[in-house]
């Protein structure tokens, strides 16, 4: 566990901090347009409750939530804003679950802060999200996205978490003291 200590250093190292998106599932919205993006964060917030909106690199944006109900893994939608094929862009629209993590403070790669409109609240003071919302939410922005002239959606994962299988044992992969892993 981290000490007051080890978090005092790390932060004057520059080091970033993350939050695992287990219990704190985030809507994540890689998108470059900032039309369309605005569009998602608000179709978020009137699907899926009120959040602060963390961006790093605009118009992209990410939404905490807290979870309700069942543990929710990765969810996406692939956006192909002129249709599917090898050299259009791609838009992403995901929900980040069990087994991933995202960043909270700290600086994004093109060496912009990240930045919230809002300052985080206490984690129960997140709006709760579950596996039913998100599906519903992402019918919503499918039906949104697909309006649009030569608009193509595409979804991956159902946000059910399976048991990994054949996983290597786990214990092994920690390292026994601190100073050992330095």
């Amino acid at each position: 566990p981290a000490t007051l200590e080890d978090v005092k250093r790390w932060t004057q190292d520059g080091a970033n901090f993350g939050l695992l998106a287990g219990r704190f599932p985030a809507v994540d919205i890689d998108c470059t347009d900032p039309h369309l993006s605005a569009e998602l964060v608000a179709l978020a917030h009137r699907m899926l409750g009120a959040a602060p909106v963390r961006v790093g690199q605009a118009p992209k944006a990410l939404l905490p939530y807290r979870l309700e109900g069942a543990p929710v893994s990765r969810m996406a939608l692939l956006i192909y804003p002129e249709g599917k094929g090898p050299t259009k862009p791609v838009h992403l629209l995901e929900v980040l679950g069990a087994g991933r993590q995202y960043l909270i403070n700290g600086t994004h790669p093109t060496g912009t802060p990240y930045l919230w409109s809002e300052p985080l609240p206490a984690p129960g003071q997140l709006s709760p999200l579950s596996r039913e919302a998100v599906d519903a939410f992402f019918k919503e922005a499918t039906f949104l996205l697909e309006v649009l002239p030569g608009c193509e959606v595409e979804r991956i994962g159902d946000g059910a978490v399976r048991e990994a299988q054949d996983a290597p044992a786990q214990d092994g992969l920690v390292a026994p003291t601190f100073a050992l892993l330095e």
